[in-house]
Formats: C-alpha cells, structure tokens, sequence
C-alpha cells in the first residue's frame, strides 16, 4: 500500500470501495493502535466501527446526511477517555451551508431513531442463521419470535445449504462463521473479485461493481490508479490493469419505480398520500471521461438493471388553479 508523508505525518493514501480484504484492514487496524500510521482517509465504512483508542481527531468531509452519523464519526476519535477533536469540513451543497449559517440547528439536533422492520425477509433470513448457529431452531418453540417467516424462509435457506434438519431442530450448516454471511452493508450476497494480474485487489457486491468497476472505468486501489478492462457477469471476475491517466470516470444511470401494492392511504391537508410495496430499478447507461469539471467523452453501457423491493411513502401534489 502506498503511504503519503505531509508535514512528517504518515498517512494511509485514500481510495475508493470498501472491499478492503481481511488482511489489509486487519494491518491498518494494527498500525493505527501501534501508532506507526498517524491516520487514515476513509470513506464512511470506518463510522461502523474499528475502535483504536488512541485516535486524537476526526476530520468529517461534508454533513453526512443524518446526526447518527455524525456522531458515530465523530466518535472514533477520544475512545481513550482523553480530549479529542471532531471537524466537520462543509461542502457546497445547501444543507452544508445551512448548518454553517445556523450552527445552533445543527447542534441541537438529537440523533434520528433507527427503525428496523423485522418482517424484512432480508432481515429475518440473518437472524435465522445466527440463532441456527447459537441452537438449533425448533417451530414450534421459535415461532413466537420469527411468526409466519419460518414457513417462507426454512426452505430457502435449506436450498441454499445453509440450514439442516436434525432430530434436535434446523441447524446452521453453512461453510462460514453465521455472522460473517449477514453483511451489514448491504444485502446482496453476490461477491465480485477485482483481480490485477492474477492477484486479487479487493472485492464488491454487485451494485458497488456497477457503480465504480464498470468496463472503461478508472477506480483507485490503495493509492494506485486501475483502468477496468472487463467485467464478467458470469464469473464475478473484474479484471483490471494499472494505469496513469489524468481523467477520470463518472456514472450516469436511470431509476424507475413501480408501484406494487398500495398498502395505504389518506389525504393530509388536502394532498393524497400513500404508503405501500414498490419496485426500485436502476438502469446504468453510460458513463462520462471527466478532466477536472469539463466533460471529454461520454461512452455507453450495457449493464442488466438492478432491481430491489422495497416500501416507500409518496403523494400526488395538487395542480395549483390558475388565478383568473
């Protein structure tokens, strides 16, 4: 990994993903506590979590988007007990400079609530193999915590060789640890191998692969430039080359969504609201060759579309009448 000196300081030189492998970020887990690396850039993967005490400051690049956040990266620094510092560095965007022209808004804010929705099958489908893997699942004792899932889900995850059924109850099978095959950050279970030479960089789920290692696309790894020269659906394999170009690459994609069901519905000040199950497809389309902020090529894509289910809140705006 490349390493930047600036003001004698060594720093971990910032990339793009999130699919460090499990060596790499156990290495800078280590130097971080060690003391040997003074910091690290990162992108919002590090708010999750690694705690090394000895972190003295945090520098937040633009408002996240939620408080929770902002303070889960603020506390990555001071874990140690000992004064620490948190600067938020505030982008152009005008939520930004809201929160610079009304610092006693942003201040005064208490953090969102999480709110989980435990009929998510994406959800339940972890839970089931992490109480498999604790005990083993018996339906009629467990259906009071899982309720009408159980039926729908067992008999995914026994065709997917995760679960077994056993004179004890359903047991957890899979090759690895239970809680290593919920991932937190996404839902997708799909794994794409970024590969330079034979070696293996890094991997992504898939909508991370569409977004930043799409064919012709430039993607960083550990400081260094990479040009994406293929993407194979097939196999998960993303094959890249090491590059020095001064340009870069931006995606360009479409969103669609359906509605599936409407679950419900009211008028609330005279305007239609509705709540219900939606489909969310993303269409990636091309992508633009950027030097700086002037665009110098724009190329095509043929990716498949993404698509997710989801529930969704939405209203139709009333058409304002003309003034006569």
């Amino acid at each position: 990994m490349q390493n930047v000196r600036l003001s004698g300081l060594r720093i971990r030189s910032p990339r793009t993903g999130a699919g460090f492998l499990p060596e790499e970020r156990r290495a800078i887990e280590r130097k971080l506590k060690e003391g040997t690396m003074k910091g690290v850039v990162s992108t919002n993967a590090l708010e999750l979590g690694i705690d090394v005490g000895s972190l003295d400051a945090v520098l937040i690049s633009g408002f996240p988007g939620t408080m929770m956040s902002v303070r889960q990266q603020a506390g990555r620094a001071g874990r140690n007990g000992l004064e620490s510092l948190a600067i938020m560095i505030a982008q152009a965007n005008p939520l930004n400079q809201y929160f610079m022209h009304h610092p006693d808004q942003f201040f005064a804010r208490s953090h969102e609530n999480a709110i989980v929705d435990v009929a998510n099958p994406y959800i339940v489908s972890g839970h089931l193999l992490c109480a498999a893997a604790e005990l083993p699942l018996r339906e009629d004792a467990d259906r009071e915590f899982f309720s009408s899932s159980l039926d729908t889900l067992l008999p995914e995850l026994v065709s997917g060789n995760l679960l077994r059924r056993t004179s004890r109850g359903w047991v957890y099978t899979g090759r690895s640890r239970a809680s290593g095959v919920v991932n937190l950050g996404s839902i997708s279970c799909e794994t794409f191998r970024i590969v330079s030479n034979g070696q293996l960089l890094e991997t992504m789920d898939r909508a991370q692969a569409y977004r930043e290692a799409h064919k012709g696309a430039i993607m960083l790894h550990q400081g260094e430039t990479y040009v994406v020269n293929e993407i194979d659906l097939e196999t998960h394999t993303i094959r890249v080359t090491p590059t020095d170009v001064d340009y870069y690459t931006q995606l360009s994609k479409e969103i669609n969504l359906t509605v599936v069901k409407t679950l419900g519905q009211k008028v609330v000040a005279g305007m239609k609201c509705f709540f219900g199950d939606v489909e969310v497809t993303e269409q990636y389309t091309g992508y633009k060759i950027k030097r700086g902020d002037m665009i110098i090529g724009l190329e095509p894509l043929s990716l498949p579309p993404l698509s997710f289910r989801t529930k969704a809140f939405w209203f139709n705006p009333q058409e304002r009448s003309e003034q006569k």
